[in-house]
């Protein structure tokens, strides 16, 4: 399936992060079920041992933006041997910004994955293990039911449970 509407804004993220973005999660799972998206994840495979490299890229992007009258911040940067253990989220990024456009907000994910079907597999349930390729197709379908990964909390999947019903009454209405 193409998303004329992601895949805009997907576009949009590249040139100002001149850096390769991809939409996944949440905001592509809303579109497959009809819904507006209420925000905006974007992945940026960028694995690598150097947390520093990471942090001034976010750095160097919060000026840009902020140059532009774009407001950012960053709300995660990851320093693995000064922190305790990390959340199965946590594990997956390097660093989170939060950017405010005037059409929703976004978060910029760095992943630890150098790969988005790999960062993607690694979602919480097949119910968000969903991204919009460089070509503005959905990669990922609707699902019949929840089948989650280890590690999973109860209250995580009973959100996850309540979110699926809700996505699939709307789909029933259609």
């Amino acid at each position: 399936m193409y998303s004329p509407y992601l895949h805009k804004i997907q576009k949009y993220l590249n040139d100002i992060t001149k850096l390769p973005v991809f939409l996944a999660g949440g905001c592509v799972r809303d579109e497959l079920y009809g819904v507006i998206p209420k925000d905006y994840d974007a992945i940026i495979p960028y694995s690598g041992n150097d947390l520093s490299e990471v942090h001034e890229l976010m750095r160097m992007l919060s000026e840009r933006l902020a140059r532009a009258g774009i407001k950012s911040s960053v709300y995660q940067a990851y320093d693995q041997a000064n922190s305790g253990p990390l959340t199965s989220f946590q594990k997956m990024f390097q660093g989170c910004m939060k950017v405010e456009f005037t059409w929703g907000d976004v978060d910029l994910l760095f992943s630890t994955f150098d790969d988005i079907d790999v960062h993607v597999a690694n979602h919480d349930c097949n119910l968000n293990q969903v991204y919009l390729d460089q070509d503005g197709n959905i990669i990922g379908e609707r699902v019949s039911e929840l089948k989650f990964i280890e590690g999973i909390s109860d209250e995580r999947k009973a959100y996850m449970q309540d979110k699926f019903l809700a996505l699939t009454a709307q789909v029933d209405l259609l």
